[in-house]
């Protein structure tokens, strides 16, 4: 299992949701998905942060150090895989197509709305039933000319997502402290590196 402190994964987690959740119910922010206010698994806050504590029997790996101490994450990561250190850092070079737009206090990222053509398509078959189509389509990949109907039926709609607040990046530290200090020693990790990276006070 590769880690990753939880304040930068709940926003990560946050920033895959809200992309799908945008165009039905408008804003949703960071704090909302803390809470958990829009869940349809009626999951309360404490059992959706539970989701996000570490425990198990397993090999770890911690995911800051792919961007800040790639030598020790392609070393530990190659002892698991049969691959060599230099193969897996090679491999891990090439392009990263899911890279969204930031600047210091925003992510930009986007849905997918009907186009003109695709709302006077929809207008023939009632409710949601043609996006539910084009999405079913699109994820299982299935069009033989699925980037030029995509370009036809849909357009991309970019909005911006605030970074965490203080605050809030607080809130999660702060809850996790204790779980990952004790996760951290069972496991004989660097403490150091674990409060560099967020893991811990």
């Amino acid at each position: 299992m590769t880690l990753r402190n939880q304040t930068d994964l709940f926003f990560s987690s946050y920033l895959q949701k809200v992309r799908f959740v945008k165009s039905c119910i408008g804003d949703y922010s960071f704090s909302d998905f803390l809470k958990n206010t829009y869940n349809h698994n009626v999951r309360d806050q404490e059992a959706h942060l539970a989701l996000y504590d570490f425990a198990a029997q397993i090999d770890i790996l911690l995911f800051e150090d792919f961007g800040k101490d790639q030598q020790t994450f392609f070393s530990e990561l190659s002892k698991l895989l049969p691959a060599s250190s230099e193969e897996l850092q090679k491999l891990a070079g090439s392009k990263h197509y899911r890279k969204k737009d930031k600047s210091k206090d925003f992510f930009t990222t986007s849905y997918k709305s009907l186009s003109k053509f695709g709302r006077l398509a929809s207008y023939f078959i009632p409710g949601k039933r043609f996006e539910h189509f084009l999405e079913r389509r699109y994820y299982l990949r299935f069009s033989l000319y699925l980037k030029y109907e995509q370009k036809l039926l849909l357009r991309h709609v970019k909005f911006k997502v605030p970074k965490p607040t203080d605050k809030e990046q607080k809130f999660i530290k702060d809850y996790f402290h204790k779980s990952n200090l004790e996760f951290a020693k069972s496991y004989k990790l660097d403490l150091k590196k674990l409060s560099a990276y967020n893991y811990i006070k």
